[in-house]
């Protein structure tokens, strides 16, 4: 680009060459002129570069960067993020297309509101006819994100991350000084969320749909890889424990939620003994006892379909 843009979108990408023009599209299609997109393509093993070739032919305001192997989702955008010249940064994933109007509405946040420091909205899930699933998260529909960015911070350590990475807009500096999260492959959204706000930049929510996210059947989803996120989303914590130096019961509260939510993705023996762990590291944590019912609810109705089972085969053999 000849003039200097005011804004740079970030596109991470991998092994995603089939989707990864529609992406590009939804940005394009916004028609900003004073917008750079940077591609980093982070070890891809298809066509994504020939993909890559190919749309930086026909819109001259993409640049794109190639990283040799793989090294995750945080490494990726934070190069992005370093090669940026806009004076705000937006990021996007490759399998997702932007609201027609995303970045309008965003810049104009931070244009009526200087001390604005990142600004997100609400994404809509949706399948491979692209038929809605629902939304999230659902506290910013309801228009209840905590506006002061030391409560944010509470309710994000306490109850994982609710600002969906995909819809972020912030000021260049803010993300040169608070990057991603790289030894993580989930969580590091997390990461770099929870110290923007622990150093009180102020963070808002638009309650707007600006980001229609894929959850296709047939997507491998980090997220779906339950043991890397435990693992992930506790070094997250960890780490923010350590570089922040909480106060030991916060840093408690706080491990007894994210075990909790692990025991969630267990059923059986596992999901009661995170539930108790969770138990004893704060007693008063309600999600705990909540989980216990669901364990013993499912376990009471496991024993009702084997005692039908029973039955039936008591008057077959008689």
């Amino acid at each position: 680009m000849s003039i200097k843009p005011i804004l740079s979108v970030v596109v991470a990408t991998h092994n995603r060459a089939n989707l990864l023009p529609r992406s590009l599209e939804s940005i394009i299609s916004q028609q900003m002129d004073d917008t750079e997109i940077i591609i980093v393509d982070d070890g891809s093993q298809d066509n994504t570069q020939e993909v890559i070739t190919t749309l930086k032919r026909q819109y001259p305001n993409i640049r794109s960067f190639q990283n040799s192997v793989a090294k995750g989702p945080g490494a990726a955008r934070n190069l992005g993020i370093r090669m940026a010249q806009g004076d705000f940064i937006a990021i996007m994933d490759d399998d997702d297309f932007c609201a027609p109007d995303r970045f309008k509405r965003q810049l104009a946040v931070f244009e009526d509101a200087p001390d604005v420091g990142l600004c997100f909205g609400v994404v809509e899930w949706v399948d491979d006819d692209n038929r809605p699933l629902g939304q999230f998260p659902g506290l910013l529909i309801r228009q209840k994100f905590p506006t002061d960015p030391h409560e944010a911070f509470l309710y994000l350590l306490l109850n994982s991350n609710k600002i969906p990475n995909v819809t972020v807009m912030a000021r260049r500096e803010l993300l040169f000084q608070f990057p991603y999260a790289e030894d993580v492959k989930i969580g590091e959204d997390w990461y770099m969320v929870l110290n923007i706000l622990a150093m009180g930049h102020k963070v808002v929510g638009l309650p707007i749909i600006l980001v229609y996210q894929s959850r296709s059947f047939q997507r491998n989803g980090l997220m779906q890889q339950r043991d890397r996120a435990i693992r992930d989303q506790r070094r997250v914590l960890k780490r923010v424990f350590n570089e922040r130096r909480l106060p030991k019961a916060l840093r408690l509260h706080a491990l007894s939620k994210q075990l909790t939510r692990e025991a969630r993705m267990w059923s059986g023996l596992q999901g009661i003994r995170l539930s108790l762990w969770a138990m004893c590291l704060w007693p008063l944590n309600g999600d705990v006892y909540r989980n216990l019912g669901l364990f013993m609810l499912r376990a009471i109705q496991r024993l009702k379909r084997m005692a039908i089972i029973d039955d039936k085969d008591t008057l077959y053999n008689s």
